[in-house]
């Protein structure tokens, strides 16, 4: 498998536009050139004709090609300094279309990917009471990035990933997300895709979230849509002193489709 690691870069909303208006200039002028590629791939996924582990390995690549729709279910447990920090638990929903535009000939792509989040009980703490609070079920600010990205092989076997984004994560926040798979046969992949975070802005011991994780997935056929399932166990390492993310625990599950936006570029 190929090492996977992509890191999500922050720019300020001047550049975000910017960048926003080359995104759409390369999805209008290039789109094209891979839409056919594309749309032949979605259609061997449907007809069968690619094995479970050849899907899985393609899902497994943050910046492969194929479009879906991503469901998380995630669970947390935390601890902190804050009294009764490691009493407190969080749920939430996690809902992501992931869209690729295949950009030229090189195996580049233009990925968008918007997400709708839901939390269903999310503790707060008072600092005048001294109490935790259980804010009610919410819908989350609707997040919306795009990532440029490609693979770049050095051998048969072996290669690279790279890409940048842009996203609306705060400014003084870097993200770096690294993943790995490993293929077990039959659509069985252990594999995970924690994401390191680091507060320029914050106290030292405030600033760091580093988890730690693996998880198993399975890929399959399920009438004439792929999907794939997976369970993944983070622990954090690392975290902010005063309250932070122990563990970790997420289901995801997500079907294959057609990405229904390529057509609009023609």
């Amino acid at each position: 498998m190929v090492d996977r690691m992509i890191s999500n870069f922050c720019l300020p909303r001047e550049s975000s536009v910017l960048f926003g208006s080359v995104v759409l200039g390369l999805l209008w002028s290039t789109v094209v050139f891979g839409e056919n590629a594309a749309e032949a791939e979605a259609e061997e996924l449907q007809k069968e004709h690619l094995s479970a582990d050849d899907v899985a390995k393609k899902l497994a690549n943050p910046a492969g090609s194929l479009a879906n729709l991503a469901n998380n279910l995630t669970y947390k447990t935390y601890t902190g300094d804050l009294p009764g920090a490691s009493d407190q638990t969080s749920t939430s929903y996690l809902f992501q279309p992931v869209l690729p535009f295949p950009v030229g000939d090189k195996g580049r792509n233009i990925i968008v990917r918007p997400a709708i989040t839901v939390s269903f009980d999310q503790p707060v703490y008072d600092s005048n009471t001294g109490q935790w609070e259980t804010l009610s079920t919410e819908l989350n600010d609707i997040t919306f990035d795009t990532v440029y990205s490609g693979t770049t092989m050095t051998g048969q076997k072996t290669g690279y990933l790279w890409g940048t984004g842009s996203g609306d994560e705060p400014f003084s926040t870097t993200t770096i997300q690294y993943f790995y798979g490993i293929t077990l046969g039959n659509g069985w992949q252990i594999l995970s895709g924690p994401l390191i975070t680091y507060d320029w802005k914050a106290d030292s011991g405030e600033n760091l979230s580093l988890p730690l994780g693996t998880g198993i997935a399975k890929t399959t056929h399920i009438g004439d849509t792929v999907w794939r399932f997976q369970l993944e166990l983070q622990y954090f390492v690392r975290q902010p002193d005063s309250f932070g993310t122990d563990w970790l625990l997420t289901f995801d599950f997500r079907p294959v489709i057609q990405n229904p936006l390529l057509k609009w570029f023609q």
